[in-house]
């Protein structure tokens, strides 16, 4: 959105607060895992947190032309609560091959 960015720069298509809105209702009601990320907006992202999706923020260069600069800020990725529980069972699922110090090779 037009709101997070500072100066003139355009995307050939920008999302207005209504069209966020409308993604930020169809995500709550998604079945599917859901990851989203961009630039925190209060207005379109509490709900998300609200309803139980897990925000990581990430501190990155502003862009890679003026990263010289020190210029930075926050990203953020939203993950809904269906897809944190498949992070979680698959963190947790042993592994078929897991390979164990003395054997590099995984055989057993």
């Amino acid at each position: 959105m037009q709101e997070t960015r500072r100066g003139d720069k355009r995307y050939a298509y920008e999302f207005s607060l209504s069209d966020h809105a409308d993604l930020t209702a169809a995500l709550l009601v998604s079945p599917a895992m859901v990851v989203l990320s961009g630039y925190r907006y209060e207005a379109i992202h509490r709900p998300l947190e609200e309803a139980g999706w897990e925000r990581t923020d990430v501190d990155v260069p502003i862009s890679a032309a003026r990263q010289r600069e020190g210029l930075r800020s926050v990203e953020s990725l939203w993950r809904n609560p269906a897809a944190v529980a498949a992070w979680e069972r698959a963190r947790l699922q042993p592994r078929l091959f897991a390979l164990d110090e003395d054997d590099e090779e995984g055989e057993r």
